[in-house]
């Protein structure tokens, strides 16, 4: 929205300018005091203060971003570091990395014909 605002105020001001330009003179004066000055100026410093309010928005989610992304990595870190190394020791009946020992009292022997 902000960047729409900015966009408008710059477009209203480019159109004011060509008016008084091509007209001659200076029609739109704002007066404040016994200070007056074109109302082109209004314009441009209200496109500069929505292009800042754009800006700082767009910093801000950028940041809030960042620290959800790195928010994400620790958590994973946590995650795998804890996995990987565990704090008790593993049950020995769990323990599916080596082979199994052979079977006991079993002869490698084709069955009888009986």
């Amino acid at each position: 929205m902000n960047l729409f605002l900015a966009l408008f105020w710059l477009i209203c001001a480019v159109v004011l300018f060509a008016y008084e330009f091509l007209l001659g003179g200076e029609r739109f004066q704002i007066q404040i005091g016994r200070f007056s000055f074109p109302g082109v100026w209004l314009m441009l410093a209200l496109m500069v203060y929505n292009l800042v309010r754009w800006w700082s928005y767009r910093s801000l989610k950028e940041k809030q971003r960042m620290v959800e992304f790195a928010r994400a990595h620790k958590e994973w870190e946590r995650r795998h570091r804890h996995s990987s190394n565990p704090t008790q020791p593993v049950d020995p009946n769990f323990n599916f990395t080596d082979d199994s020992p052979p079977p006991q009292g079993i002869i490698d022997r084709p069955p009888s014909n009986n």
